[in-house]
């Protein structure tokens, strides 16, 4: 998948998960890559399911079933909150890194997925690492 500037976003927090995705995915809006349908059908399946794209520790990958009505081009938002938000109202989870997938078709979805769940794990391990290595004095 290609890098888009664009697609790079910070905000200071949310308090309400659902306007975090809204907010977060309008990029992906504005750039022309998915219609806000797309991100309607995660806030349902959220609301469904629980938090399910809750990868790691503060970290999730949005995403949904390809659906060409509302996804027009594979992209990703990648969007950083300085104060998690909690995601979902059943078992909800806490959120620092929000990653929107869209994709046109299945291979790329999976492909990033599994893809991004290695990335993440190998970084949850070196962050392990790194906090129970003693200090040198």
């Amino acid at each position: 998948m290609k890098y888009d500037k664009n697609l790079l976003n910070e905000y200071e927090g949310f308090t309400c998960w659902k306007e975090m995705l809204k907010t977060c995915g309008a990029s992906l809006i504005v750039n022309n890559y998915i219609t806000a349908s797309y991100l309607e059908v995660i806030i349902a399946s959220v609301i469904k399911h629980g938090p399910y794209f809750v990868v790691a520790e503060q970290v999730a990958i949005a995403h949904s079933d390809i659906n060409l009505d509302n996804i027009k081009k594979t992209g990703v938002s990648w969007n950083i909150l300085k104060k998690p938000c909690q995601i979902g109202d059943i078992n909800p989870k806490a959120v620092k890194y929000l990653i929107i997938l869209a994709t046109t078709n299945g291979v790329e979805h999976l492909g990033f997925l599994k893809n991004s769940r290695k990335f993440f794990w190998m970084k949850l391990k070196e962050q392990s690492f790194i906090k129970s290595k003693p200090k040198n004095n």
